[in-house]
């Protein structure tokens, strides 16, 4: 147990480095206490504080944006409401959200706050505890996101049109394969026609793939069956050769229960996007390794490219965004986290700039 007077200094510390603005109001809006974020978000220096105790609480509006700028709030102050609500019905008021004018140092902000109330009594007088968090960057990102999904369901609606008309003619060029091989007495040229079928069907998989990206929904039909790691990257690298060296270490020799053509597209797009970061490294390596830890795989793509730049990690999963790319159209990590959390697994990713980028693609063992 803390000793009181030390439990008060510590407490007082706590209050005075809280990020939020907090303020301890009575019921005549008199600033009993302001933590320093509060002196700071009215512009004051730390030792020279505009809120000092007994002090009304002055607007925080902008004279220039509209709002009084006198000892007291403006009739349309989010603050003012919010606090006289509290106030008077003796019931908390959370998650307010309000739109503010700032001026702080000549110049004046549009900021997104979120208010917080809590009434209580002290010696029967009405107080109350108030907090304001700035969300502007929070409501900037969701804006983003917003605008992010209806690019995406634009793209998606125009892209769901064009891959329709493309998967006819491929139809077309599968039946006159077929017909083809079935004509043919030339094994090896049977044999070309075959790998030329297989590559056809890898076509529809990604089509279907990307129809169901475009298509926004939530669920993810699989079609679950049995295969080895090994075999799934080696099927991958059939197909795709990259243009730097790939080193396997694949130390799960078991099968696993997945969706064959949606996880082969997941691990194409990874082991894609490692190749074309490596395009200005000097000896680029991609390296694939896997491994068993209880009851899950993992698969990781590593590469010793640039690195991902800190600012655009937060956003490589979001459907549309795409990065250094001239084709990029910012739907392969979107659908591959799909595909992933759809088989009950995830994906993850860690990048070191300078020293390159591992993907991670961790599965339950048993198919969900």
């Amino acid at each position: 147990m803390l000793e009181k007077g030390f439990e008060t200094s510590f407490l007082l510390q706590v209050f005075e480095v809280l990020p939020e603005v907090v303020l301890v109001v009575d019921s005549e809006r008199r600033v009993l206490a302001a933590n320093r974020a509060a002196r700071e978000f009215v512009g004051a220096a730390l030792h020279q504080s505009n809120l000092k105790t007994g002090e009304l609480l002055t607007c925080l509006h902008s004279k220039r944006a509209g709002g009084c700028g006198y000892s007291s709030f403006c009739s349309f102050c989010s603050i003012k409401t919010t606090l006289e609500e509290c106030l008077k019905s003796g019931e908390p008021v959370f998650n307010r959200e309000a739109i503010m004018a700032l001026e702080k140092e000549e110049a004046v902000s549009v900021i997104n706050v979120l208010i917080n109330c809590l009434p209580f009594e002290l010696s029967e007088q009405k107080m109350a505890v108030l907090t304001l968090s700035d969300i502007t960057d929070l409501k900037a990102m969701e804006r983003e996101r917003y605008e992010q999904m209806e690019r995406l369901s634009l793209i998606g609606s125009l892209a769901a049109s064009l891959i329709h008309d493309l998967k006819n003619p491929l139809t077309g060029v599968s039946g006159f394969l077929d017909l083809l091989r079935s004509r043919l007495s030339d094994e090896d040229t049977r044999k070309i026609c075959q790998k030329m079928e297989g590559a056809l069907d890898r076509a529809f998989q990604v089509i279907d793939n990307i129809l169901l990206v475009a298509s926004g929904k939530e669920d993810v039909p699989l079609d679950i069956a049995p295969i080895r790691v090994d075999q799934l990257v080696g099927s991958v690298l059939e197909d795709f050769r990259p243009l730097h060296p790939v080193s396997l270490f694949l130390d799960y020799p078991d099968e696993i229960s997945v969706d064959v053509g949606k996880m082969r597209q997941v691990l194409w797009n990874l082991i894609k996007n490692a190749d074309e970061a490596l395009a200005e490294t000097l000896d680029g390596q991609i390296t694939i390794l896997s491994w068993a830890s209880q009851d899950t795989v993992t698969i990781c793509v590593a590469d010793n490219g640039p690195g991902i730049p800190p600012e655009v990690r937060d956003r490589l999963f979001l459907p549309g965004y795409t990065r250094g790319k001239e084709n990029g159209r910012g739907f392969g990590l979107f659908g591959s986290k799909k595909i992933v959390e759809a088989h009950g697994g995830r994906i993850w990713f860690e990048s070191v700039c300078g020293q390159g980028t591992k993907f991670f693609v961790q599965l339950p063992l048993k198919s969900t």
